[in-house]
């Protein structure tokens, strides 16, 4: 179903992003949003990836997306057209499978994203974006990690 969307304008945007403290290592966290067609706001997130040396950059990135597309599948009806951006590349290709995905960690966080949107029957489309155009879903996976630091502190 990726493919077919290519023509057609999309109902809802789920924007994501990840962020890790230290690469790899630390703290990663991510967050994400989901937009009407019309741009506005229909949810968002943000949370805890992992913790220590298992944490990466890409765990998440991987994170952001299927903690949204997990709220798409509770929010949206089912056959909705998804149009999914985020500024990972590996994420974006390995999800459209344009790519092959080598890291073994990784690859669950993967399988699932394509389970929930083929058990959804979304219509989606991946997308990557410059950082630039990710600022919202950058903002909250850096507030997560600021809570989570202050959290850790106590």
């Amino acid at each position: 179903k990726a493919a077919i969307m290519s023509q057609l304008s999309p109902s809802y945007l789920h924007y994501f992003d990840g962020a890790c403290s230290l690469n790899p290592g630390g703290i990663a966290s991510f967050g994400w949003q989901l937009l009407r067609s019309d741009r506005s706001v229909l949810s968002e997130g943000w949370g805890l990836a992992e913790v220590g040396p298992a944490a990466t950059c890409n765990s998440a990135e991987y994170a952001a997306l299927v903690d949204g597309l997990e709220e798409c599948v509770a929010l949206l009806p089912r056959g909705s057209s998804l149009l999914i951006r985020g500024d990972s590349e590996l994420v974006i290709r390995t999800l459209a499978q344009r790519w092959r995905l080598q890291a073994p960690n990784l690859l669950p966080y993967r399988d699932y994203a394509i389970q929930l949107l083929h058990r959804h029957s979304f219509t989606w489309r991946a997308e990557w974006i410059p950082r630039e155009e990710n600022a919202v879903a950058d903002c909250l996976s850096r507030r997560s990690r600021r809570f989570s630091l202050v959290r850790i502190a106590r």
